[in-house]
């Protein structure tokens, strides 16, 4: 290990990696890279990802990130050095009526990013599914045609392997304990297990244990973690699920997609109310470094056995002819959320050469673009990237008097 190094990256997750690489492949031999991460590789909130990329989304600017995103997964050996295989099946999006005004903005959206976004019919979902999906006619249906699925493995070996080849010194098992912020608001370095280690530059994508790390440099950084389910089961008496598009049902909150020809995988959408999202933030504290958010003892514990039953029943109820399910897997994961449910990306608003790379709950399909946008921030060589504007997702919105979510209550914890 090397005394000082270039750029710092704290956090082994899907950004943190894709962060190391982009800045390591803009600046080459001449710069080193070094990523820390506190337990092994991708085995935080990145290891229950569920490969899923689509476009759609309420937020514009999003859904023009996505838009970008899509283009970097396609040339993904460009930007890493290495790819992954994907199955390009489109999503199905199933909404009630009642949120035709909803849909309409979204429409108006992917006109604007040129992503392609098509109302389909009773004769179009039935082709697209093979009939295998029932049909209501309360419901509304749309077609996104690329959408795509990966394997979470592709992607880890992906992003293990480039990190590799593109010469990104990893630590693992190394814990940060504090950032090292000089009077002139300048990070100097960091004290981790292993001994202080200097930089010029430092990335956190630190997950949800950044809100923490942080509070003692008096940045406000609100992270908390919201339980989501997710559950395997092999089906029988239905089609060969490799060609079927991912399907957002949202009259019965459930993501369907296929794990292989016989596996059928189901997670629940995230939960944006305001007061379930207030809860996380009454409720739970900031997670410290040394806490493995999988075994916090402070959040509800979900009946793994009930919550299998009802996704099998949402399961019967939203495709035909599917009369042997059998329960394989089921478990508890968790999203990072901050208090609007955006991420936290770009320049810290107080300390010059601190930069944030935070996902608010669902950011792995961005991680090549974050990484990129990143880079170019820190090397202020590239201009790929300069029309989006990140002053949405600002940590600067945090600050007491420029508070600009939705959300009211923010606690760090203790």
């Amino acid at each position: 290990m090397k005394s000082k190094y270039h750029s710092i990256v704290i956090g082994g997750g899907a950004l943190g990696c894709a962060s190391a690489i982009s800045i390591k492949r803009k600046y080459g031999s001449s710069k080193d890279v070094l990523l820390l991460e506190k337990s092994t590789l991708l085995s935080g909130v990145s290891s229950d990802h569920s490969g899923i990329f689509r476009a759609v989304n309420n937020n514009p600017l999003s859904m023009l990130m996505a838009k970008k995103a899509a283009t970097l997964w396609d040339n993904l050996n460009d930007i890493w050095g290495f790819s992954i295989s994907k199955e390009k099946n489109g999503a199905i999006w199933i909404s009630p009526k009642h949120e035709l005004s909803k849909w309409e903005n979204i429409f108006s959206s992917a006109k604007q990013y040129g992503i392609a976004l098509s109302q389909a019919d009773e004769n179009t979902v039935n082709y697209l599914t093979r009939n295998q999906i029932n049909i209501n006619d309360d419901e509304l249906y749309f077609f996104e045609p690329d959408a795509f699925q990966f394997k979470p493995e592709d992607l880890n070996i992906a992003l293990k392997t480039s990190l590799r080849i593109n010469d990104v010194e990893v630590m693992e098992n190394t814990n940060v304990r504090k950032v090292d912020i000089d009077e002139m608001g300048t990070v100097r370095g960091v004290f981790t297990d292993s001994g202080y280690i200097e930089c010029s530059n430092l990335i956190n994508a630190a997950g949800p244990w950044a809100s923490k790390l942080l509070e003692n440099n008096n940045i406000n950084l609100p992270i908390r973690m919201e339980p989501v389910f997710i559950c395997d089961c092999e089906v029988d008496r239905i089609d060969d699920l490799v060609s079927m598009p991912m399907i957002a049902d949202y009259s019965n909150q459930i993501y369907f997609r296929s794990w292989g020809k016989d596996i059928l995988h189901m997670h629940q959408p995230r939960s944006r109310t305001e007061v379930n999202i207030n809860s996380r933030f009454e409720h739970q504290d900031a997670l410290s470094s040394h806490v493995n958010y999988q075994n916090y003892t402070q959040w509800p514990k979900l009946s793994t056995y009930n919550m299998m039953k009802k996704y099998r029943e949402k399961s019967l109820s939203r495709f035909t002819n599917l009369e042997e399910i059998q329960l394989l897997s089921g478990k508890t994961r968790y999203f990072d959320i901050t208090p609007d449910h955006q991420y936290v990306l770009g320049e810290d608003s107080t300390v010059k050469n601190l930069y944030h790379c935070i996902g608010g709950g669902q950011s792995i399909k961005y991680a090549p673009l974050f990484g990129e946008m990143l880079a170019e921030k820190i090397s202020n060589k590239f201009c790929n990237y300069n029309d989006i504007n990140l002053e949405e997702y600002s940590i600067e919105r945090f600050n007491d008097n420029n508070r600009k979510y939705t959300y009211s209550i923010i606690n760090t914890g203790s």
